[in-house]
This record gives C-alpha cells, structure tokens and sequence, in this order.
C-alpha cells in the first residue's frame, strides 16, 4: 500500500491528525497525530495497511510523546505515530494485541520513561530489577525539560504567534 493510500484511509479515522511528512527531512513518508482515545484505529489501520512496528519509545517534555515508527517491506513507506500524554500521569493504551511485537517495546518504554500501557497483559520491568518501579532512567529532571514545540516542528506554535510573542 503506497503513503497516499495510507494517507486516504487513516484520513478517514475521526480524532487523527494525519499529514504527508518530508521523507528527505524525516525518512518518513507518514505524520500521524493521535490521542490516547484514537491510537488504538490508529494501530488497526496501520496492521490492516500491512505495515509491521520497528519501534516504539517516548519522548520526556511537557508533554510527554509515546512515538512509534512502522515500515512497508512491499514499499518504501515508513508511518510515524505519536501520541501525546500527560507526563505527570503518563498513560497510554497498549497496542500489544494488535502488534504482538509491540509487547517489549511498551515494557521497556516503562522500565524508561515510567510509560504505564494501559491493557497491557504483562507490565513485567524489561531490563530493570523488579524492585526498580520507581526509577525510570531516562526521565528529566524538571529544569532539564523542555517544551516539544522546540524539539519538533510540528509542534511549534503558528508564525503569527511566535511573531508576537518575540
């Protein structure tokens, strides 16, 4: 299935923000923007497309980003999907039943970022002790944090406004 076909059917999914990405920039043809209630369809589309995950982890800044990339091996189409939650309650639902690979990814991205997926049949720490629930490694400390409107485009606020908060 080509990126615009993928394009036209997520297109179709009410609650997603789906756009054509700058493959030269980001090495993906596919943007989607989803909420925790939308990331599941988001998920079934993409399984049903016939793309399989390669990854799935999260981004520490206010606010936290789950981000999972899926590839075709039929064509050269990669999809990026993110979901946006609430870094001080950080839940997501689970897509481990639609991607079985999606299982350690979740797992680790708890024993990370302290991501609890929402479904999840197993929430075992991955790579940390078992006793290690409370320590997530790759969370910020507050003053490190930054606003994902300066890590990602995407995310930035419209030129206007910029141009008046300057």
């Amino acid at each position: 299935m080509s990126a615009k076909e993928i394009i036209q059917k997520l297109s179709a999914v009410q609650g997603l923000d789906v756009c054509e990405a700058d493959y030269e920039k980001t090495r993906c043809n596919v943007d989607v923007l989803a909420t925790p209630e939308t990331f599941r369809e988001f998920a079934k589309v993409i399984r049903e497309a016939g793309l399989l995950i390669e990854s799935l982890t999260a981004v520490d800044a206010v606010p936290m980003m789950v981000v999972c990339h899926f590839t075709s091996v039929y064509e050269v189409c990669r999809v990026v999907g993110r979901v946006l939650i609430d870094r001080e309650n950080p839940v997501c639902p689970t897509i481990s039943d639609i991607y079985p690979g999606a299982n350690w990814h979740e797992r680790e991205t708890r024993d990370f970022f302290g991501v609890n997926f929402e479904g999840h049949p197993d929430m075992t720490p991955l790579i940390l002790p078992e006793d290690q629930t409370d320590f997530h490694p790759l969370r910020k400390s507050e003053e490190k944090l930054k606003n994902l409107s300066e890590l990602i485009g995407r995310f930035a606020p419209a030129r206007e406004e910029a141009e008046v908060s300057e």
